[in-house]
């Protein structure tokens, strides 16, 4: 087991047969654990989730929420079921289109734990889940996000709605710092994480760290040259995302 795991697994007091008892497991099916704890993020508030993937083909009048939540010795345990179909249909697809908390999903069945499996699905699944692919949908799934929402902010700037529009340019260089994150190999699909995980894959010091800080933590004085610096600052980021050849950091 992950030592992350098994460490946060004890300092709750908390067995993976606690969980699984108090699940619904379908016949062919795997389960996996996870926690945030496994990427060095979260703290001591920090939930599980719990993913059940599942042939939707083998169930015959059975019934499945797809989504749940439990608590056990005071902590919060979020389930959701997803159909092996469906997952491995993801990848088989051209020109998807899909929500940034499905990625996390399958990067969560990825470096989860494995807490009950089906040997046939279990294979099935991570034949069909590719890293390296996962990683390019969703640098060009954050690099769209961030195009979106410096559009928007662009259309406040130019109606002199400035503040709306930080927010909006904020919301824009979260979402691209994101894909800069996966580029440089240390990464989540959670835009909170960030800034933290830019901090520390680069260093206090680095240049898109510092930039950051200014843009998203420091005061505004002027909301209208700083959104004019944010917004150029954002456009000169997407470019170099969309420019990447594949290798090496940005």
């Amino acid at each position: 087991m992950n030592a992350k795991l098994k460490n946060r697994l004890k300092d709750v007091n908390l067995e993976i047969e606690d969980i699984l008892k108090e699940i619904k497991i379908p016949q062919k099916c795997f389960v996996v654990l996870y926690t945030s704890h496994i990427d060095s993020l979260g703290s001591s508030e920090s939930d599980f989730d719990v993913y059940v993937v599942y042939d939707a083909q083998c169930l015959e009048n059975v019934e499945i929420n797809k989504a749940a939540s439990i608590v056990i010795n005071g902590v919060e345990i979020d389930i959701e079921y997803h159909d092996i179909n469906e997952v491995t249909g993801f990848f088989q697809r051209e020109n998807r289109q899909v929500h940034t908390s499905y990625l996390s999903f399958l990067l969560r069945l990825l470096r989860g734990e494995v807490i009950h499996l089906d040997n046939e699905l279990s294979k099935c699944i991570h034949e069909h889940i590719d890293k390296d692919r996962l990683e390019k949908i969703a640098i060009d799934t954050y690099w769209l996000d961030s195009l979106s929402a410096y559009n928007d902010a662009l259309k406040m700037f130019n109606i002199d709605e400035h503040v709306c529009g930080i927010v909006l340019a904020r919301n824009a260089l979260n979402h691209i710092t994101m894909a800069i994150n996966i580029i440089n190999k240390d990464y989540v699909f959670k835009p909170k994480w960030a800034y933290l995980l830019l901090k520390r894959s680069l260093g206090e010091s680095h240049d898109l760290v510092r930039n950051y800080e200014r843009f998203t933590l420091g005061s505004v004085d002027n909301p209208e040259i700083m959104l004019e610096e944010l917004l150029y600052y954002i456009q000169n980021l997407t470019t170099k995302v969309r420019l990447w050849d594949g290798s090496g950091e940005i």
